[in-house]
């Protein structure tokens, strides 16, 4: 069976999800990039610390509330998009009489 660990770069910032077996885990050490704790949810760069053994936030408060403010607004305007392109395709296929 598959058990997801975390790939870190040398400084220990996330990279990506790794899938390995989860034998694997309890027989061997891991990779020192490999890192078997889940960050806490909520992280905007979670960053593994090698000295505490744990997940850190290095995003600062203030570019924390820029993101938050920001990500409704562009997520609202894909949506809009979407909407806008689903709704040409509907027309055509309506009008263009493939119904």
């Amino acid at each position: 069976m598959l058990k997801q660990v975390y790939k870190i770069d040398e400084n220990g910032f996330y990279l990506e999800p790794v899938l390995v077996e989860e034998k694997l885990l309890e027989e061997e050490e891991l990779d020192s990039y490999l890192i078997k704790i889940p960050f806490p949810e909520g992280l905007y760069r979670p960053k593994w610390d090698f000295k505490q053994e744990k997940w850190i936030e290095t995003i600062t408060e203030a570019e924390k509330e820029e993101l938050k403010n920001a990500a409704p607004s562009n997520e609202i305007e894909t949506l809009k998009e979407r909407i806008e392109l689903m709704q040409k395709v509907l027309d055509e296929l309506i009008l263009g009489g493939a119904l």
